[in-house]
């Protein structure tokens, strides 16, 4: 009896969750044919997204609580795309005003090729930063649940790292579901973890319709 008084008791389980921001945006475009929708489809609110991912049933059945949300994007050169990179620093202080001190953003500069290759601008480095914060949380145990928002296969060696560190419960991944992969695509050799696809409803729950190329007045009349 004690020991349940005690159980119901203890502290919320601590819980990071980590958003690989250009993975999400693209995965909502192609799981639900958004491409002929404007270039605001696919956004989504990462506060109200970390929120619900925070206080998800846990498989161990045991209280949870948002420590911190990490966001990782790359940021556009203001030289190069001035009117990307307005919208960029419109887009992330709204975060920022939501999210407050437990919203952190992890920016990288957008590498530009050549104008004479016809390449697109690439982030670079942004899956590496992601995937050395989550072993890093694994290995000093500053949180006891890390929550993955990406599909991107290259995290997997940081992910398995992770939950032999830590074990299975340690980390979750979730992904879009709908005409493309979802979550099970982050499958780690010799572990079972917890999947979160998530589907269209939760995208228009989540999704973020403000024009952030234009100003912060003219978004407030619109």
């Amino acid at each position: 009896m004690m020991e349940a008084v005690a159980s119901a008791n203890a502290a919320p389980l601590r819980v990071a969750v980590l958003i690989d921001w250009q993975n999400v945006y693209k995965g909502a475009r192609d799981a639900f044919a958004l491409h002929q929708d404007g270039h605001i489809a696919g956004n989504v609110d990462p506060w109200q997204l970390a929120r619900l991912l925070a206080i998800a049933k846990d498989p161990t059945g045991a209280k949870r609580g948002l420590q911190e949300v990490r966001v990782y994007r790359g940021m556009p050169d203001q030289a190069r795309d001035e009117r990307t990179f307005r919208a960029f620093r419109s887009q992330t202080a709204e975060w920022k005003r939501r999210g407050g001190d437990r919203l952190l953003l992890r920016t990288r500069k957008i590498k530009y090729p050549p104008p004479h290759t016809g390449e697109k601008p690439r982030e670079k480095g942004i899956d590496v930063w992601l995937a050395i914060d989550l072993v890093e949380m694994a290995i000093r145990h500053t949180v006891d649940r890390a929550i993955v928002v990406s599909t991107d296969t290259d995290l997997i060696p940081a992910l398995k790292l992770a939950t032999d560190t830590r074990g299975d419960d340690f980390v979750e991944v979730v992904g879009w579901e709908g005409l493309g992969d979802a979550a099970g695509l982050l499958h780690i050799p010799g572990h079972t973890i917890t999947k979160r696809p998530m589907r269209r409803d939760l995208y228009e729950r989540l999704r973020d319709d403000a024009d952030y190329t234009v100003s912060t007045r003219s978004r407030a009349k619109a």
